[in-house]
């Protein structure tokens, strides 16, 4: 599926490396958002992933959100998505490691790792479009898990999915968290509608390596 996002698309990317993260240990991050649109079918999704690279010179728009650093490879090593449109878990010829066309969901969660698409569900935890604040946080645990949490502004977190993740990481690779948001998401609608907001993004990690015996 080709993606021709108009010349008026929005979108914003970037990465937190003001600190390298040890893969070995835990890596919290968080940030707090609210997303509005005039446009009842509107399009709109974020991305947000762990990175070995804090530089990241080359990267897809559209529904690859920054993750796929071109049609056949990707940029980081795990991945969570929030997606109106669901095709950030779309397969493709040149990386087939996603879901048919048959089996996009709209307003979804979806995870992917080193192996492809892990996770993909209807968010049915909280409303993507929200004139409230939402905070989701994000926990990569021993390794081996992926965490994702959500808490509205008065409550306390809640968890909506823990999966074994696979990834990449070696010997002493460090770890950077990124960030992706576009409207819209394909070339299915030129409804450039939604305002999205982010405050608050914060990381928790260990930047010293580990001491093996």
């Amino acid at each position: 599926m080709s993606v021709l996002l108009p010349n008026d698309a929005k979108y914003a990317f970037f990465i937190d490396d003001n600190q390298a993260f040890h893969h070995e240990w835990d890596v919290n991050w968080s940030f707090t958002y609210k997303l509005t649109d005039s446009e009842p079918l509107g399009e709109y999704g974020f991305c947000t992933f762990l990175t070995k690279t804090p530089n990241i010179s080359s990267f897809l728009l559209g529904h690859y959100m920054g993750f796929f650093k071109n049609l056949s490879s990707i940029n980081g090593e795990i991945a969570i998505a929030i997606d109106r449109t669901g095709l950030f878990a779309l397969s493709s010829n040149n990386y087939p490691y996603g879901v048919s066309k048959n089996n996009v969901k709209l307003n979804s969660l979806i995870i992917r790792d080193a192996t492809g698409v892990i996770y993909n569900q209807t968010l049915s935890s909280f409303p993507i479009q929200t004139d409230t604040e939402i905070t989701l946080r994000f926990r990569y645990v021993n390794k081996s898990e992926i965490v994702v949490e959500y808490k509205s502004e008065f409550d306390s977190y809640s968890e909506i999915v823990r999966m074994p993740i696979t990834t990449s990481l070696s010997n002493n690779d460090k770890l950077y968290p990124a960030f992706f948001y576009t409207t819209p998401v394909s070339s299915l609608t030129t409804s450039i509608s939604s305002t999205f907001y982010l405050k608050n993004f914060h990381i928790q990690g260990n930047v010293n390596n580990p001491t093996y015996s």
